[in-house]
């Protein structure tokens, strides 16, 4: 794991797309939302947001 600070540049309507996709999930009108995003310096990062409906299994990739 990298405990240096990472960066992901994104243009404006890629953030406001991927804020509003987002915020579905939070208004409860999407059940989940799943990206994969590279920061400036080539390190995959992979961002999920469940819902109430939105199970994560046991001991899975999102299982905290």
């Amino acid at each position: 794991m990298n405990s240096r600070p990472q960066f992901i540049s994104l243009t404006p309507d890629l953030a406001r797309a991927l804020i509003e996709e987002m915020q579905a999930v939070l208004d409860g009108e999407a059940s989940y939302f799943h990206a994969e995003l590279w920061t400036d310096s080539g390190l995959q990062v992979g961002v999920h947001l469940s819902g109430p409906e939105d199970v994560v299994e046991e001991g899975g990739p999102y299982h905290e």
